[in-house]
């Protein structure tokens, strides 16, 4: 089986929100409303076309989808736009195949391409920071901290 990755295509958002809708449905911790973010996100000043990735089957079906859209991290004393990666979606049946690696590899390519420094991947219990290029290190690491600390109170 061949997947390629690809910018989605304004005609799939209806078939992308049934691929999450599926993914999340057995899902215990979700709260099944994913694909009512994506849709708020394509419509929001945050969405970024070239970072709304499908993966595709050679027979053409949507069996993966990932979302990349800008956030603000503020601390005291700056402002750092970042992206967050929400959702990471692939069909049940096509799960542990590797096609989420495969779009999380593509996401990265095309983040760094378009100068993003950084992403942040949002789970359901989990916050990763995920350096995207070398020379944000240091900037991550300060902010780093505090992320940690609000992760901590969330999940409190």
């Amino acid at each position: 089986m061949n997947i390629r990755i690809r910018q989605e295509e304004s005609t799939e958002l209806q078939a992308i929100c049934k691929l999450i809708e599926a993914a999340f449905a057995d899902m215990q911790e979700s709260d099944h409303q994913e694909h009512h973010l994506v849709e708020k996100l394509h419509k929001s000043d945050t969405y970024i076309p070239e970072l709304s990735l499908v993966a595709k089957t050679d027979q053409e079906d949507i069996v993966g989808y990932i979302l990349l859209t800008k956030v603000e991290i503020v601390s005291e004393s700056e402002v750092h736009t970042s992206l967050a990666v929400a959702p990471l979606a692939v069909l049940p049946e096509y799960q542990n195949r590797g096609i989420g690696g495969m779009l999380l590899k593509e996401a990265h390519k095309r983040t760094a391409a378009l100068g993003y420094g950084t992403a942040y991947c949002l789970g359901i219990k989990t916050i990763i920071c995920v350096l995207v290029t070398a020379k944000q290190q240091t900037m991550v690491s300060r902010f780093r901290l505090m992320c940690l600390l609000d992760i901590v109170r969330l999940s409190n």
